[in-house]
């Protein structure tokens, strides 16, 4: 099984058990998608403010979904932790 069948297995788990809320879920698929990817970034994509989605940021990081790998413009880079 490749890292990425791992991540994904590990998503849809939090999905099955419920653990995870529809805006934690569009955050996920959006970093997983568009990763390594900033908070601002992401926003600006889903037409919301960094302050409305940053929290969803830290809740995925305590669920040990992503991760932070660098940074770009004084930003944190997001990415799909790879379990």
């Amino acid at each position: 099984m490749t890292v990425a069948e791992t991540s994904l297995q590990a998503f849809k788990q939090k999905q099955r058990d419920g653990s995870l809320s529809q805006d934690q879920e569009t955050i996920y698929k959006l970093v997983d998608k568009e990763g390594p990817i900033t908070c601002k970034e992401a926003a600006r994509m889903l037409r919301r403010t960094p302050n409305q989605i940053s929290g969803r940021f830290t809740e995925l990081l305590d669920k040990n979904l992503i991760q932070i790998t660098g940074h770009r413009d004084g930003h944190r880079l997001y990415e799909v932790k790879k379990q």
